[in-house]
């Protein structure tokens, strides 16, 4: 009954999808939805890692990604390998987890998924 409340008083938003997700992200939602759209005839798309193909990443995503290369690594360690503030690491790590292709680990640490 409290959930049904919540969405019945607009204090919760009911999400079946991910459309439904991407509509709540607002801005973020419609880059992530360029991003994938089109996205089997993109060159980028056609990379992978371990077999799963990788989506196409922002030059800040692609910076964090390529310092995860040598295996989990702390937002310190991450900070100082990349040209990024640290603001930018913690929406690219956001952004990556999102995109399903990095997790982060128990201990704080991230890692490549895969």
């Amino acid at each position: 009954a409290g959930t049904h409340a919540l969405i019945r008083d607009g204090g919760a938003k009911l999400i079946t999808c991910l459309a439904d997700v991407l509509d709540e992200l607002q801005d973020v939602g419609e880059i992530m939805r360029r991003e994938t759209d089109g996205s089997a005839a993109d060159a980028d798309a056609t990379r992978t890692y371990h077999g799963a193909p990788i989506p196409k990443l922002s030059p800040q995503e692609q910076s964090v990604w390529d310092a995860i290369a040598t295996g989990a690594e702390d937002i310190d360690a991450i900070v100082s390998s990349t040209p990024l503030e640290t603001a930018q690491v913690m929406a690219s790590l956001t952004s990556l987890q999102i995109k399903g292709i990095l997790r982060q680990l128990p201990d704080g640490r991230f890692t490549r998924r895969g």
